[in-house]
């Protein structure tokens, strides 16, 4: 499969195209979630920590998270086990223009997580939502502190934001 560009014109009509990213932010069992560190050479977000993610190719959302997540780190994912937890529209902080992030939490897997593309990540850690490490990829974050608001009032599922737009306000801070 072949990834899209991050954002793409329309030729004909002009209209951007927002790329489409899939996050799994995988749960241990002491409530811990995992985050790589990105690494410093990466042109997104290097030096940052994040959850595992990647561009969504030609595929459902949820066997795009899977995948990402058995290339990045190791471990096989079910995508039918897969719960959504959230989507966030935001304006890249890296110049790459518009994207759609779609998060999923995962609480069971088969394999240990290990730094599968060490061109891509430094460093792998468990960390609990009151101590995240930084820096921290900004939107992801901001997703973060959503789901774990979704997660405290079993709100997951109503789960959308956004970030970096000049004049957005989605009334619902986390």
């Amino acid at each position: 499969m072949t990834a899209l560009a991050l954002t793409v014109t329309d030729p004909a009509g002009g209209n951007v195209r927002h790329a489409v990213g899939v996050h799994t932010v995988l749960i241990d069992d002491q409530d811990r979630i995992l985050l790589g560190k990105r690494a410093a050479s990466s042109r997104l977000a290097g030096g940052k920590w994040s959850t595992t993610c990647g561009n969504l190719e030609v595929e459902s959302a949820p066997d795009g998270a899977a995948r990402e997540v058995l290339e990045e780190i190791g471990v096989a994912i079910d995508p039918a086990e897969l719960r959504f937890a959230h989507v966030t529209h935001f304006v890249n902080d890296q110049g790459f223009g518009p994207a759609f992030a779609v998060f999923f939490l995962a609480r069971t897997w088969a394999g240990t997580p290990r730094i599968c593309e060490p061109d891509k990540c430094d460093e792998l850690g468990w960390f609990d939502f009151d101590g995240l490490p930084t820096p921290i990829v900004p939107y992801v974050a901001n997703a973060l502190a959503h789901i774990r608001v979704g997660l405290t009032t079993e709100r997951l599922h109503t789960g959308f934001s956004t970030f970096g737009w000049p004049a957005a306000a989605d009334g619902r801070a986390p």
